[in-house]
């Protein structure tokens, strides 16, 4: 349905066997894939970067993994016209590529918001996204911006979240070191790892007591 909505065709491509036929359905995934990293990202518009790097085009590295290298970025290149394209249809009333939650708030950030307010917090900071946090740094000139997090809690890294706790801009930091989720079994054990990071802070258990299994 994307390739069709598209006008994609088939293209050959240069890849590690001389060359190698793309189906257009595959191409459409493509644009899909990199129209949602450019929907997470803080750029103005859909560029080569965001389009993902396929296998089978370059050598893998070391541990196994497509490189970008001069094929890969050939392929990203050809894609931007017809990523552009997507884009376009994604903010047209009319468009008929699916819309998902992720565009609606790229559109948003694009437009250059204003949050009317003294304050403005960004709530687990630490699992944000780069169009996120362009939102909250856009509010900079009026409003004085919190950042609430914990860089160890890091979990959706797989879908091309960013740490804000490591990229912000902190003047003042505060810590909320006391839990009453569990005792001081549990938090000794947690701040084992935590050491062992390089953390900052250790976590003080004012639960009840649990089972370090």
């Amino acid at each position: 349905d994307v390739a069709r909505a598209l006008a994609l065709t088939d293209i050959v491509t240069p890849s590690l066997q001389g060359q190698t036929r793309l189906s257009a359905p595959f191409l459409g995934s493509l644009v899909i894939e990199a129209l949602r990293k450019f929907a997470s990202s803080a750029d103005a518009e859909p560029m080569a970067h965001h389009v993902r790097t396929v296998q089978g085009l370059d050598p893998l590295n070391e541990l196994g993994e497509p490189t970008r290298g001069p094929n890969s970025k050939h392929l990203a290149n050809e894609l931007v016209p017809s990523l552009r394209r997507a884009w376009s249809d994604i903010r047209s009333p009319g468009g008929r590529l699916p819309f998902e939650h992720d565009y609606y708030l790229k559109m948003y950030q694009l437009d250059e918001p204003r949050i009317f307010a003294d304050r403005v917090a960004l709530d687990e900071a630490q699992d944000t996204s780069a169009c996120v946090l362009s939102i909250v740094r856009q509010q900079s000139k009026h409003a004085q911006l919190l950042y609430v997090g914990d860089q160890y809690q890091m979990i959706y890294a797989w879908r091309g979240a960013l740490n804000a706790m490591r990229e912000a801009d902190v003047v003042h930091r505060r810590w909320l070191t006391t839990s009453f989720r569990f005792g001081a079994d549990i938090a000794a054990t947690a701040n084992r790892l935590l050491r062992s990071l390089g953390s900052e802070a250790l976590l003080v258990g004012a639960g009840k007591p649990g089972i370090v299994a």
